[in-house]
């Protein structure tokens, strides 16, 4: 989404894409707050999926006994 927003032209004046871009970013880093606040833990999808599986199952297994990571 970064970068389609910075890719914008912005000769026409139609798009400005930097005011675009930051209240985007803003309302993510809200959000993002606001599920962590909850309980949400990360969990990078860019891996090899084994290790995505593993990852998830293992966020689920310490959400269930109570812990953090």
């Amino acid at each position: 989404m970064r970068r389609r927003l910075t890719d914008v032209e912005q000769s026409d004046g139609v798009c400005r894409a930097n005011d675009s871009l930051a209240t985007a970013m803003a309302s993510y880093q809200a959000f993002v707050a606001t599920w962590r606040r909850l309980g949400a833990v990360p969990v990078d999808g860019t891996q090899d999926p084994d290790q995505v599986c593993q990852d998830l199952l293992m966020a689920a297994a310490s959400a269930a006994l109570g812990r953090h990571r």
